[in-house]
């Protein structure tokens, strides 16, 4: 399991780097933390926080990358993607999976968050 976050921690910090995101307080970088189970991060795009989480659990993986938009003291959104994963004896199979929902979806829902911007507003 650790080769298996280890892997899928460099894809994710590649990933939401090359989209331009960056960690909050740690330069460009994005350092995804890992404790063992968990991988996680707070990483910033155009001014908004977003949190990473991966759960590892003993049947099954869950991410889930979630946000607030709070434009004010009065309004807010949240707004969150979560996948879940089986656990089975091929990591390498779920990795993969994992890479292509990555590919395919967290682009959509970030496109999602900043259609939401606009309707919503953002914090002056």
């Amino acid at each position: 399991m650790e080769k298996f976050n280890n892997e899928l921690k460099k894809y994710l910090s590649k990933y939401f780097r090359d989209r331009g995101f960056v960690n909050v307080g740690i330069n460009n970088e994005i350092n995804i933390k890992n404790d063992g189970k968990t991988l996680y991060a707070a990483l910033v795009q155009r001014d908004q926080l977003f949190y990473l989480y991966v759960w590892n659990f003993s049947t099954k993986i869950e991410m889930d990358l979630s946000i607030t938009l709070k434009p004010d003291k009065d309004k807010s959104l949240h707004q969150s993607i979560g996948m879940n994963y089986e656990l089975n004896d091929n990591l390498d199979e779920i990795l993969e999976n994992m890479k292509s929902d990555i590919d395919n979806y967290i682009s959509k829902f970030i496109t999602i968050v900043n259609d939401s911007k606009e309707i919503i507003g953002v914090r002056k």
